[in-house]
């Protein structure tokens, strides 16, 4: 699942949209997931849905509408939610705006032991994507609208595996033109 429905106010244009070596953070990200081992890859949209939700289907991506975007980022999870895979044993939480996590990253992940949380760790900091178990979607689709996802994924008790990878690209947040990569 790819969060790119915000509305990207930093940065001044869609973050989906921007350009990263020549190609758009949302392609990247699909890819991303593709390489790495993902079934369907949902892109949950919101602001600026059409031309995102375009480049999403040129992605090869499936696109869920969120309406209430503005509301806060587990509105966009919880619209995407009812369009998973029946069955699907976990979902991986991908940010739009961490474009330099690669396939290497979800890989990473989709391999690790399971676990309610699968994090991956750079230099002792967890970043993006996130593997979440499918024992967590009961309590994810009952967070109110504001809620952060982070009232689920950090309560105690929770069974969390870190996996450590090499690059930084899992904490590199492409919020404003300046977090953007040279060239």
């Amino acid at each position: 699942m790819v969060l790119a429905a915000g509305g990207s106010t930093r940065m001044g244009r869609p973050k989906a949209l921007v350009g990263i070596g020549g190609r758009p953070a949302l392609a990247r990200v699909v890819e991303a997931c593709r390489e790495g081992g993902c079934g369907e890859v949902l892109v949950v949209v919101g602001s600026d849905a059409e031309a995102v939700g375009a480049a999403a289907r040129a992605a090869g991506a499936a696109v869920v509408e969120n309406g209430a975007w503005a509301r806060g980022r587990s509105t966009s999870v919880k619209a995407a939610l009812p369009h998973l895979p029946r069955g699907a044993a976990a979902m991986l939480l991908f940010p739009v705006d961490h474009p330099l996590a690669g396939a290497e990253v979800v890989r990473a992940l989709l391999a690790a032991p399971p676990a309610e949380v699968v994090v991956p760790v750079h230099g002792g900091r967890r970043g993006h994507p996130v593997l979440l178990s499918a024992r967590l979607f009961p309590e994810i689709a009952a967070l109110g609208d504001d809620e952060p996802l982070r009232a689920v994924v950090h309560r105690a008790g929770r069974t969390v595996i870190e996996v450590p990878v090499e690059g930084d690209g899992v904490l590199r947040n492409i919020d404003r033109p300046e977090d953007l990569p040279p060239g």
